[in-house]
């Protein structure tokens, strides 16, 4: 069993995130400037994608590439179990892309399942026995957030982890 604490479980989402997001960013979302301070880069090459990384790290879209984020908003916990270790958080994680003023409803619906299909592929990467993550995993989907610009796909998650074990046969 491995303690988790919410540092591990942020580093353990950005490394899922890797995978198929051009960044992740830990914080509230509504102290990001989603215009200036972000720059939607394609990740280096890693064990997660077999291509070489093409752009160079080219700011926003390059042919063939789509740059989406994820924000990881600070979580909330509850102690669930003193005596088993066991805290319940409650996470809310936000995909965004950048949408263009000529996208059509076709477009965004696609941009939508786009980045329905990263999110799960997060959840998936997440569950394990160390983590679990609890049913009733609520989704909101919107266009036009934070900066106007941006579609994004909010899931709000509940993951049960095992935490500060301070029992030395742990």
């Amino acid at each position: 069993m491995v303690n988790q604490d919410t540092k591990s479980l942020v580093e353990k989402i950005k490394s899922c995130a890797n995978c198929v997001f051009a960044a992740s960013i830990f914080g509230k979302p509504e102290h990001i400037n989603f215009d200036h301070d972000i720059t939607y880069y394609i990740p280096p090459p890693n064990s997660c994608s077999p291509n070489p990384w093409p752009s160079g790290g080219v700011k926003y879209n390059v042919d063939g590439e789509i740059r989406d984020l994820l924000n990881i908003d600070y979580p909330t916990s509850q102690v669930m179990d003193v005596y088993q270790n066991k805290q319940q958080y409650s996470f809310s994680l936000i995909a965004a892309r950048v949408i263009d003023e000529q996208d059509d409803n076709d477009i965004i619906e696609k941009k939508f399942a786009d980045l329905e299909s990263k999110m799960w592929e997060i959840l998936q990467c997440l569950s394990n026995c160390d983590i679990i993550v609890l049913p009733g995993v609520q989704v909101t989907r919107e266009k036009g957030t934070f900066n106007d610009k941006l579609v994004t796909v909010n899931f709000n998650i509940d993951l049960d982890v095992y935490s500060y074990c301070i029992d030395p046969e742990c």
